[in-house]
């Protein structure tokens, strides 16, 4: 067998080896913690995109007033 899918294949049958150790109840919690991240993250992002856009209305909003 070659040198690098030997490598290969020894590093992913120690990893699921270890999955398979810790329990299913924790890979699930630690899964949900995972999401809750990515929506926490993903949220900031649309907040801060909201922002800007309703900074850009009121601008626009301002100058036809103005015009």
């Amino acid at each position: 067998m070659d040198p690098i899918n030997e490598a290969v294949e020894v590093a992913v049958r120690d990893y699921l080896n270890r999955i398979s150790i810790i329990p299913r109840e924790d890979l699930i919690a630690l899964a949900g913690i995972r999401e809750v991240r990515v929506a926490e993250v993903n949220y900031k992002q649309a907040v801060s995109e909201f922002n800007d856009a309703q900074r850009q209305v009121d601008a626009l909003e301002a100058e036809a007033r103005r015009a």
